[in-house]
């Protein structure tokens, strides 16, 4: 398995937790999508990040693109853009490649997809199914990075695995 860089490793160590409280509070897919995006966006911030965002755009600049994304302006023109995310809580394969369709457009050093299965085994096989896709992709860059991170229902936490394109 691919090792995490620190940005990686610092978002799932802040989503980690995260599914535990979540389920406690009995939270809505929506809430646990604002819930995300909002640990999402501090992370981005300590980053020295400028944070656009669906979910809770009353916090930050709204949607750009995706449904976070953090960014950096210097002098008055993009710079960079560290990280992309989509999330789909609907399990349907169909549902979350859509979503997952666009980060892998994007030129961004970190690509973050979150989404939901019942067991380990379906959260393993939704991964391998867009590992396919990546590998498939024409545009596809040695070195793109995607950081999958599928919350498992039968173990209440979230997995975890990183893509580095070859």
């Amino acid at each position: 398995m691919a090792e995490l860089d620190k940005i990686e490793a610092q978002i799932f160590e802040t989503l980690k937790p995260f599914a535990k409280k979540a389920l406690d509070a009995e939270l809505s897919d929506g809430d646990w999508t604002k819930g995300i995006m909002k640990l999402l966006g501090s992370l981005g911030e300590k980053n020295g990040c400028d944070i656009s965002v669906s979910a809770i755009s009353d916090d930050y600049d709204s949607e750009w693109l995706f449904d976070m994304t953090w960014w950096k302006y210097e002098n008055n023109s993009l710079k960079e853009i560290p990280l992309v995310v989509e999330s789909e809580w609907n399990r349907s394969i169909e549902e979350i490649q859509y979503d997952f369709e666009k980060i892998m457009v994007a030129k961004a050093d970190h690509r973050l997809m979150i989404y939901q299965g019942g067991t380990k085994e379906s959260v393993r096989e939704t991964k391998e199914y867009l590992i396919q896709i990546i590998k498939n992709f024409k545009l596809s860059t040695i070195g793109d990075r995607y950081l999958f991170i599928g919350y498992c229902e039968e173990e209440g936490k979230f997995l975890r695995e990183l893509f580095i394109y070859e």
